[in-house]
């Protein structure tokens, strides 16, 4: 139920009669700040069985106000706790809760960000069989040892992904405790966690036969007590049940596991700065599959790396990785240096699955990849490129990585000092195709240095393109019409070799005819131009930008004080809804009248600051068609 709907139901007369045989209820959507946990129906609910909480604001569940009877019949068996991120306490520690909790069954909580604990210490769960505990990353630790010493009937427990979690069971010590019914134990993605049970009390676990420790890099023993597990033979450190090790017992399994860094094999998302203890090891002879599960690596603040983060050692790890996100570590001259003797002994195909690649305030960042890679390793399957704030780096791609990216649907690049996205590479003397059929947005600003997409002679296809954002980008010209002709004469042209090139040549034997030519059908939705000062024109009067421009729904252009002409008088905007111009003090007049009659579907015009500006609409009148901006709003 929704709040709305729940709130008129609850507090209903005579509820207890009408609820009479309710036995699951569920409540979601209570996201109202100060959202108070409507625990009082549940005495008037004496069937209720299971409870189930999502999606909601409440900092609390149940509240001992003296509103629940500890005579009360409501008998709560299962209780689902999911996506309450502002919940501190199930109930709050000294809170007598016992007639409401005593005969849970299943637990489960997830996505419960703010939860500093799970239960009060007091608490015991003797008919618990089922614990599951997901998301929940203020959690220091889960049960106290009353609590554990109460779970004789718990065949399930698992934990994952609670990232500050130091140990399950806390509390006094010297005790026994025996989990006589648990058979299930998983603990996964913990990062924090460095044992089961801190306290020296001797545990027995009778019937347990299946534990998974998975992504656990801290956890060092099991417990510090003795442990008894008569029939366990295997620990899984994986999904998969073919991954396992044993060492005679728990403990030592455990331990074993921490020292030779074996756990690490089972990681998919690893973030390099919490392990500075892997820096002898990331620059060693790696084993034979360490990494071997890693798809996602975040390398943020490492003061412990060198000047390159993947050296070829590293290959099989890179081959693997499909996310790669790497920020503020001062050090770092270059990303990949796959070249070298041990590249050799790799018999396996050289292809990589990195799919994202952020770079982000490197400073010293010299390069990417340190040489063209060639037929060391392929990246054909990048699709998603960020670059920001490397004022070092000259050039982003090799020329081999940029013939490559077939896959490539994103490129941003700002505040970097590249003079080439692609870097020139010596005796090439041909037109150089790039083909993007998938990208389908471009973002290039603050590059102050930037000249040319590459500095050679080269064709762009960019079928999907939608988005181009450039700004701030005085150097390089957005567009130019060019012939095929023209650009096969620079092979023989030793001064015109390295002229630069606008980002996008169109070729003018297609715009004069595109339906002849169907090699080249732009379909741009949206153009952003911000502080190009020099900028004169988008392109030329006389240019037939039709193809291009026509299925142009939004235009920004912000801070082009050269400007004189927003576009050519022939140019219609069938599709166009969103127009802005702002501080652009070159514009003396806006769009011709043609063109003015082409935007019917115009719903957003915002024309500031553009000091020298006459007229909105200019040119020669058309009697016998009115201009008519019936979206206008």
């Amino acid at each position: 139920m929704e709040q709305a709907n729940a709130d008129m139901i609850l507090q209903t007369q005579n509820s207890s009669a009408l609820f009479s045989r309710l036995t699951c209820v569920g409540l979601t959507s209570y996201k109202i700040e100060g959202a108070r946990f409507p625990h009082w129906f549940l005495g008037n609910v004496h069937t209720l069985e299971s409870l189930i909480v999502e999606v909601s604001h409440f900092k609390e569940i149940f509240q001992d106000k003296g509103e629940i009877s500890e005579k009360t019949h409501t008998q709560i068996k299962n209780l689902s706790l999911n996506e309450l991120p502002k919940l501190q306490h199930i109930c709050e520690e000294g809170s007598q809760i016992d007639p409401v909790l005593e005969f849970l069954e299943c637990l489960l909580v997830r996505s419960c960000s703010s939860l500093s604990n799970l239960m009060p210490s007091s608490v015991t769960l003797n008919h618990l069989t089922k614990l599951e505990v997901m998301k929940c990353d203020r959690l220091k630790y889960l049960i106290t040892t009353h609590t554990a010493r109460s779970l004789g009937n718990l065949t399930m427990l698992k934990i994952e992904d609670c990232s500050s979690l130091e140990e399950i069971i806390t509390g006094v010590e010297n005790v026994d405790i025996a989990f006589i019914s648990l058979q299930i134990l998983k603990l996964e993605c913990l990062p924090s966690l460095v044992k089961f049970c801190s306290s020296k009390c001797f545990m027995k676990f009778p019937l347990l036969e299946e534990v998974t420790v998975r992504e656990c890099p801290r956890m060092k023993i099991f417990s510090t007590g003795n442990t008894s597990t008569p029939i366990l033979q295997k620990v899984k450190i994986a999904e998969n049940d073919e991954e396992w090790v044993w060492k005679a017992n728990l403990n030592d399994t455990i331990y074993n596991m921490f020292e030779v860094k074996i756990g690490f094999g089972s990681f998919k998302h690893l973030k390099l700065s919490d392990y500075p203890e892997l820096k002898e090891m990331w620059y060693g002879q790696l084993q034979h599959n360490t990494f071997r599960s890693l798809k996602y690596l975040v390398v943020h603040k490492c003061d412990f790396l060198s000047d390159v983060l993947f050296h070829p050692n590293l290959l099989e790890v890179l081959m693997n990785l499909e996310e790669l996100d790497v920020e503020e570590c001062n050090s770092l001259e270059a990303v990949f240096d796959l070249k070298g003797e041990f590249v050799k002994e790799i018999v396996v195909q050289n292809y990589s699955q990195l799919k994202k690649l952020k770079l982000s305030n490197l400073p010293k960042l010299k390069h990417v990849w340190k040489e063209d890679p060639h037929y060391t390793m392929r990246f054909q399957n990048l699709s998603y490129v960020s670059v920001v704030e490397c004022e070092s780096l000259i050039s982003l791609f090799p020329l081999s990585v940029g013939r490559d990216m077939m896959q490539l649907q994103s490129l941003r690049v700002s505040k970097c000092e590249i003079q080439e996205i692609v870097a020139e590479e010596e005796g090439i003397d041909e037109i150089v195709q790039f083909m993007f059929p998938h990208l389908t947005s471009i973002t290039l600003d603050c590059l102050t240095q930037l000249k040319a997409f590459f500095v050679g002679v080269h064709s762009l296809q960019c079928k999907s393109l939608k988005t181009i954002i450039l700004s701030g980008c005085p150097k390089i010209e957005l567009f130019k019409a060019e012939t095929l002709r023209h650009q096969e004469s620079f092979r023989n042209d030793e001064q015109n070799i390295s002229t630069y090139q606008p980002l996008f040549v169109i070729e003018e034997e297609v715009l004069t005819s595109v339906e002849s030519t169907p090699r080249f059908s732009p379909r741009l939705k949206e153009l952003k131009l911000w502080q190009l000062h020099k900028l004169k024109y988008i392109c030329k009067e006389g240019f037939q930008m039709d193809p291009f421009l026509h299925f142009i729904e939004s235009i920004d252009v912000y801070q082009c004080s050269s400007l004189i002409k927003l576009v050519p008088s022939s140019v219609t905007f069938s599709y166009m809804t969103y127009l802005e111009v702002t501080s652009c003090n070159g514009l003396k007049n806006l769009i011709t009248h043609s063109t003015a009659k082409s935007l019917v579907k115009l719903i957003t015009m915002k024309i500031t600051m553009c000091n020298w500006l006459e007229d909105i609409v200019n040119g020669k009148e058309d009697e016998t068609n009115e201009i008519s901006f019936c979206s206008l709003q």
